[in-house]
């Protein structure tokens, strides 16, 4: 997947950070509502109409996570950028706007959890480059962290 970066006239490199889908990836955002309807499937003396409701919202929770990763949801993101003005979250149909890393998100080393807020609804996605789960390239995605760490105005300076 190819990678770019393009200098402002400040002198700031934007990122940009291609994203693809990635199966393995579905499997983890899933995870979290399989757990629970896995849990009360398993429960006895629960009354039926219980356990098909959360089954059911489990379902729709795994299938909504498993979307997004597979970069099938009309919210996915398929590219984000950042750059001195902020980041953006690039959608398939083109559409562009900016977003906001909101509580909740987790930045390790080869793996970030985000939860992305602007137009909508915060929106958790998963962007990795570890074997069996990658939907982004390594370079790009240390640049991303650097500057989320950093914040926009000091990226620019490393």
């Amino acid at each position: 997947m190819p990678a770019s970066s393009t200098s402002s006239s400040s002198g700031f490199s934007r990122i940009d950070v291609p994203l693809s889908p990635s199966p393995g990836l579905a499997a983890v955002a899933a995870t979290p509502w399989l757990l629970p309807a896995a849990l009360v499937l398993s429960l006895e003396g629960i009354p039926d109409a219980v356990t098909v409701g959360v089954a059911a919202a489990c379902a729709a929770g795994a299938i909504a996570a498993v979307r997004q990763q597979l970069l099938r949801a009309r919210h996915s993101p398929v590219r984000l950028t950042a750059g001195p003005d902020g980041l953006r979250a690039v959608h398939a149909g083109g559409g562009e706007h900016p977003v906001r890393v909101g509580p909740g998100s987790r930045i390790a080393h080869r793996f970030l959890w985000l939860r992305l807020s602007g137009s909508g609804p915060a929106r958790p996605l998963l962007l990795s480059t570890l074997p069996g789960i990658r939907n982004t390239d390594a370079r790009n995605l240390r640049r991303l962290t650097g500057w989320l760490r950093l914040g926009p105005a000091r990226a620019g300076d490393e």
